[in-house]
């Protein structure tokens, strides 16, 4: 019995043969700006940034979900009037879940165009897209079918009796965003935005139809930078984000405090996850170096089994300034992401 519960509420089940794919999500949003909004791409202090991601959640419960993650987005050495410049980037991601190995692989490019909306201080207006293809597959021998229930247990030699016309499949993947940012001072400056995801909603059925399909995701997210004192040595950092994607919600909230020094940053805060975890977050930043550790710790229904163990998650982002100073456009402060 423990078995075909297993069996019953596995990924592959509730997530593929439902037709009701989600996302992998992360806890770190400043971390993955191009999976937040595809409109960020360019937007860092940086001339460029590039960031790693690894998340492990679940390992106390069943088989661990595994994302990692990676980027690079830069702004294209070219200005337009009153600083306005495009900027591009590469998102990947391979995230592996639950018994079946089921597989979720995506490889996007954005480009994003930033529109300076005043010559008296840097606001901008942004809009960026994002094309690229998706995979999808799992390991169909890894899973257990009630025609293979002989009475005292499960007999791999019997079929299966499913009728999966294929175990991976290829899509297109079609992506858009805007943002607004705005700097309020040298140490302080916000930001609000809408990124769309999966717009062409692409078929994602293993049964040889075309009823399944991946719901699109709307994040709603603002956050910014409050500089504390004349010298902006302590900043609060504030961040949120509303996500939908078919029946599925979730709203993220929380702040980091950073204690800024002249090569060194500490940050200290944390992130809710509303129905499901409290996210302790560390950050360190040497220089252009930045070192990010978060946890989250459970506090759904799930407690009882997890023991309160969520995920754990790292991420390493590199911001170099590489381009040189060309024009007084390489001075403006971004909104801090």
């Amino acid at each position: 019995m423990l078995r075909r519960i297993t069996i019953v509420t596995s990924v592959l089940v509730l997530f593929l043969l439902s037709g009701k794919a989600q996302d992998p999500h992360f806890s770190q949003l400043h971390n993955t700006p191009l999976w937040v909004n595809p409109a960020l791409a360019g937007q860092t202090d940086g001339d460029m940034r590039l960031i790693a991601n690894y998340r492990n959640q679940w390992s106390t419960v069943t088989v661990p979900y595994q994302t990692a993650a990676g980027s690079f987005d830069t702004k294209i050495p070219k200005y337009f009037k009153n600083c306005s410049y495009f900027g591009a980037g590469v998102f990947v991601l391979n995230d592996q879940a639950g018994d079946a190995a089921f597989r979720t692989s995506t490889a996007q490019l954005s480009l994003a165009y930033h529109q300076s909306l005043s010559a008296k201080k840097p606001t901008f207006l942004s809009l960026g897209f994002m094309v690229g293809a998706g995979q999808m597959a799992f390991d169909q021998n890894e899973l257990y079918f009630d025609n293979q229930f002989d009475g005292g247990g499960f007999n791999t030699g019997l079929a299966s009796g499913e009728n999966f016309s294929r175990t991976s499949l290829m899509y297109l993947d079609i992506s858009a965003g805007l943002t607004v940012t705005s700097s309020l001072g040298e140490f302080s400056g916000f930001y609000l935005g809408v990124g769309m995801y999966h717009l062409n909603q692409p078929n994602v059925s293993f049964l040889g139809d075309d009823s399944e399909t991946l719901y699109m995701r709307t994040n709603l997210h603002a956050g910014g930078t409050i500089g504390l004192g004349e010298e902006g040595t302590i900043r609060v950092l504030p961040e949120f984000i509303m996500s939908f994607q078919g029946p599925s919600q979730e709203v993220l909230v929380g702040a980091m405090v950073q204690y800024a020094m002249s090569d060194l940053s500490l940050y200290l805060g944390g992130m809710y996850r509303n129905k499901d975890a409290f996210i302790p977050m560390f950050r360190m930043d040497i220089k252009t170096v930045s070192l990010t550790f978060s946890y989250d710790v459970n506090t759904s229904e799930l407690t009882r089994a997890s023991a309160a163990n969520g995920g754990m998650e790292i991420s390493l982002k590199f911001t170099p300034k590489v381009f040189g100073a060309r024009s007084e456009c390489d001075e403006v402060k971004c909104p801090y992401y």
